[in-house]
């Protein structure tokens, strides 16, 4: 991807869950990637589909500072108690949020996204949250929000989700 006249490209890795993991075991992982991989450290983005985007959103809100933005699709923090401070977390580091979810989604609750996008709101970051939602899904249950959104093609605002997301950068990993 071109940015500002500068090429990037990424390093993606998709582990494929069925069940939540420890949060260890997702530093376990950065870490790994970190050291086997040539990263810039201050351009590390965390994405999640479904159970991912929940994984990466719980993870990410424990340790905001370290990441540059992230995107999730029909995933998000757990809805309980903890809410508020999770998303406090991520205000206070200025984190970019791109959230994705369809309204008919049978397999997510979309009022689940739209209580995390209030509640971030609510506590007025610097960055506001990015929302976009498709009023009819794709794939089993209406839950892929996915296919056509990591497609560079789609573009809202002018940026696909790359290019988004290549617009941020963690000055002090």
């Amino acid at each position: 991807f071109t940015v500002n006249n500068e090429k990037f490209s990424f390093i993606v890795i998709a582990p494929q869950l069925k069940k939540q993991v420890a949060n260890v075991e997702i530093l376990n992982l950065i870490n790994y990637v970190m050291r086997k991989y040539r990263v810039d450290s201050s351009r590390l983005y965390f994405t999640g589909f479904s159970l991912g985007g929940r994984q990466a959103s719980n993870y990410v809100s424990l340790r905001p500072e370290k990441f540059a933005a992230m995107v999730t699709f029909a995933g998000l923090p757990q809805i309980d108690n903890d809410l508020e401070t999770k998303c406090q977390n991520m205000v206070n580091a200025n984190l970019p949020i791109w959230l994705f979810h369809n309204r008919d989604d049978s397999a997510w609750a979309y009022s689940e996204s739209v209580e995390y996008i209030r509640v971030l709101n609510s506590l007025h970051p610097t960055i506001p949250p990015r929302f976009t939602t498709f009023d009819v899904g794709q794939g089993k249950s209406h839950h892929d929000c996915w296919t056509r959104t990591v497609d560079p093609a789609y573009k809202e605002d002018g940026k696909n989700i790359y290019e988004w997301m290549l617009g941020y950068i963690r000055k002090n990993p």
